[in-house]
């Protein structure tokens, strides 16, 4: 049998749109998933490209004001995100 040797350099895919990706399925999210997700973000934060970390800080911002972030456990872990990247 062949070996399969397959290269994973890019493995967030391009513009990191897996990073996104997974923000956006886990925003607005009423479960574990958020405190899962914002841990994951915030120990990963110094790899995301910096317009993902545009993108992603301004759409919770937006989840936030229009009351669609989650529960009240959820709207405060997205806010220690967005305290987290206002600190870089």
């Amino acid at each position: 049998m062949k070996e399969c040797k397959i290269k994973f350099e890019n493995w967030w895919g391009t513009h990191h749109i897996m990073v996104t990706a997974a923000h956006r399925y886990c925003l607005g999210r009423r479960t574990y998933i958020v405190s899962i997700c914002v841990d994951w973000l915030k120990s990963n934060w110094e790899k995301i490209e910096p317009e993902t970390k545009k993108r992603i800080v301004s759409e919770t911002h937006e989840a936030i004001d229009k009351e669609c972030a989650g529960d009240a456990c959820d709207v405060d872990a997205w806010k220690t995100l967005i305290d987290f990247a206002n600190k870089e």
